[in-house]
C-alpha cells in the first residue's frame, strides 16, 4: 500500500485506452494534473491499440515525466472490462476510480471522491451522476445526468436508508463509481462485456446487499462525460450495443433480484430493451420483412406491434442514418436542444473562484488549461 501523504488516503486512476483521440486524451491527462487533491497514481491500460498508439502514449509518458503515471500495454484488444480489471492488479491505491480515455475531471473531482470516504469510514462504494460536456461550435453545454437520489442526498441519510429506498423504488445505481480496493475481492467487470461493463457492475452491486449497504449516492462530482461526434466510439456500435443488451437481460432475468426488477422495469417501458433481440437480428440481416415476421410472432398485442414498427423507424433513422453516416450520437442531438439542467454558467463561475483560491502557479496553470478547453 502506498504510503499516505498527511494521512490522506492514495488514490488510482485507471484509464482504459484504446487507439483514442490524441487530443482527447491529451486533455483527459491534463485534468488528472489539474487536480487539487495530490495523492494519485494514474494507470494507462493500452488495449492493443495500433503501433502508433503504443508509441504516442510511451511518447507522453516521456514527455509527462511523472512518476505518478504509468502505462501498461497489453498484447490484444481483450475489451474495456479486461483492460479495467488488469489496472485494479496493477493498482498500489486504497482507494480506485476510472476516467475513459475521452473524458474530463473537474479539478476537486478526487478531492470529491477522497473527502466521502474520510467522512463515511463504512463506505465501500461511491456512486455519482455524470456532468455531460458538449460542444458544437459555439454552443457549450453542461448538463447534470437525470439522477433519482435528491432525497439521498441529504447529510442525515445513512446507508441503510439508501438501500431501504433503492429496494423500494427499483431505481439503478449512476455508473460513475469510485471503490475501496478490497470490493474487488468480490466484483469484478465481466470480460464478456465489450460495452455496458459499468452497468453490469451497477447490477453486480445491486445484487449484493453487503456491498449496497455500504454505498454512498453523491451529487455529481465532477465526472465530465464528453459527448461528440464519432463513428469510432463504442457506444455508436449497433450491434455491439444490442449484443450486450442481451447479455445483460441473460444474465440477470429469471432470478429474483434488483437487477432483475431493473431490467423488468426497462423491458417495460423502453423500446431498445423490450425489442432488443428483434433490433440485433434486423441489425445482422437487415430485413424489414424478416424483422417484422419475428416480431410479430412473437408480440401479439396491438400496442407492442405498433411499437415495434416504431422502434424499428426509430433504428433505421439513429443507427443506420445518425450514427453510421455522420457518426451523430442521438444523446448529442438531445443536449443540443436541451436547455434542462444546464449548468454551465454556474460550473465555470464555480471554476473561476476555484482559479482564484489557487496560490501555485503550476497548479493554477494546470487548471487554467482545463478551463480553457472546457469554457
Amino acid at each position: 500500500m502506498k504510503e499516505k501523504i498527511n494521512n490522506l488516503p492514495f488514490i488510482t486512476v485507471i484509464i482504459p485506452y484504446y487507439n483514442s483521440r490524441f487530443d482527447h486524451f491529451k486533455e483527459a491527462i491534463k485534468s488528472i494534473l489539474a487536480q487539487s487533491y495530490a495523492n494519485w497514481e494514474a494507470i494507462i491500460v493500452n488495449d492493443g491499440s495500433t503501433v502508433e498508439h503504443k508509441l504516442f502514449l510511451d511518447d507522453c509518458i516521456q514527455e509527462l515525466n511523472d512518476k505518478r503515471i504509468s502505462v501498461v500495454h497489453l498484447k490484444e484488444n481483450s475489451g474495456p472490462s479486461v483492460a479495467k480489471n488488469t489496472g485494479i492488479e496493477a493498482a498500489k491505491g486504497e482507494i480506485i476510480t476510472f476516467l475513459d480515455s475521452d473524458d474530463l475531471l473537474l479539478p476537486w473531482f478526487l478531492k470529491k471522491i477522497t473527502d466521502a470516504f474520510i467522512h463515511n469510514p463504512n463506505i465501500y462504494i461511491t456512486a455519482a451522476g455524470y456532468v455531460f460536456y458538449l460542444h458544437f461550435s459555439k454552443i457549450k453545454k453542461l448538463l447534470l445526468a437525470e439522477v433519482p437520489y435528491n432525497s439521498l442526498n441529504e447529510e442525515d441519510k445513512s446507508t441503510i436508508t439508501i438501500l431501504d429506498e433503492i429496494k423500494k423504488a427499483k431505481l439503478f445505481l449512476p455508473v460513475q463509481l469510485s471503490f475501496k480496493k478490497e470490493v474487488f475481492k468480490t466484483i469484478r467487470f465481466d470480460p464478456e462485456f465489450r460495452l455496458s461493463e459499468d452497468g453490469d457492475l451497477c447490477f453486480q452491486i445491486l445484487n449484493n446487499n453487503s456491498l449496497l449497504e455500504k454505498t454512498l449516492i453523491l451529487h455529481p462530482t465532477g465526472y465530465m462525460y464528453r459527448i461528440y461526434p464519432s463513428k469510432d466510439r463504442l457506444t455508436h456500435k449497433t450491434e455491439l450495443r444490442f449484443s450486450s443488451r442481451i447479455k445483460l437481460i441473460s444474465k440477470y432475468t429469471g432470478e429474483e433480484s434488483l437487477a432483475a426488477k431493473a431490467i423488468k422495469r426497462w423491458q417495460s417501458s423502453l423500446d431498445d430493451w423490450k425489442f432488443a433481440e428483434q433490433f440485433l437480428r434486423f441489425t445482422n440481416n437487415g430485413s424489414v420483412i424478416n424483422y417484422f415476421k419475428t416480431t410479430f410472432d412473437e408480440f401479439k398485442d396491438l400496442k407492442d406491434r405498433i411499437k415495434s414498427i416504431r422502434g424499428l423507424i426509430t433504428l433505421i433513422l439513429r443507427d443506420n442514418f445518425l450514427i453510421s453516416v455522420f457518426g451523430i450520437d442521438t444523446r448529442y442531438v438531445n443536449i443540443l436542444f436541451s436547455m434542462k439542467r444546464n449548468k454551465y454558467k454556474a460550473l465555470k463561475e464555480k471554476f473561476q473562484n476555484y482559479l482564484i483560491s489557487v496560490s501555485d502557479e503550476k497548479s493554477y496553470l494546470l487548471a487554467k488549461s482545463v478551463f480553457s478547453t472546457v469554457f
